[in-house]
């Protein structure tokens, strides 16, 4: 296990041929455009991985906080207390550098409307009336949300006060 991907890469253990979104047909009985699925793959992972640091992360800063007092009521020598001090400033540290629970929020926001891209082309919903348009559309049109999501990712990144934010950024395509 390592920091960087808390566990096993889930991508290892399931294709995208085991979600729900990949069995999904077009209208006319078509499959999902090859690079769909891989974005659609990839935002699901991040998702789990992020949500998974922002877990780890609160509960660890949560019960070394919790300890120290503890500690130093139940007699620990001065050093106990003083080490779980530090591991609770180091993990805040962490939190605020890696920003789990932003990315989490930001990457499960973009998950879903990539999924609703991918429903509502394959009911041939608007914008997706046209056969012989609609797989290109849906390609474009989820390319524009990763944009916009990296887009969103380096707002973030230059202004450290940004969150996630709630609403789609402008650089977010339009909703059909």
């Amino acid at each position: 296990m390592t920091i960087a991907s808390f566990g096993p890469d889930p991508a290892a253990h399931s294709s995208a041929a085991d979600h729900w979104w990949a069995r999904l047909r077009g209208p006319h009985g078509e499959g999902l455009p090859p690079s769909v699925p891989e974005r659609i793959s990839w935002y699901e992972i991040q998702a789990r991985r992020h949500r998974l640091g922002h877990h780890l992360s609160e509960a660890a800063v949560l019960l070394l906080g919790a300890a120290v007092p503890a500690t130093i009521a139940a007699g620990a020598p001065a050093v106990v207390p003083a080490v779980l001090g530090a591991l609770v400033a180091a993990g805040t540290g962490a939190r605020q550098l890696f920003r789990w629970g932003d990315n989490w929020i930001r990457h499960s926001r973009y998950l879903v409307q990539l999924q609703g891209e991918v429903v509502a082309w394959s009911t041939g919903a608007a914008p997706y009336q046209d056969r012989a348009t609609a797989g290109t559309l849906l390609t474009t049109r989820v390319e524009e949300l990763v944009r916009a999501e990296s887009g969103d990712w380096v707002g973030m990144l230059t202004d450290p006060s940004r969150h996630p934010p709630t609403e789609p950024s402008r650089n977010s395509p339009p909703s059909p």
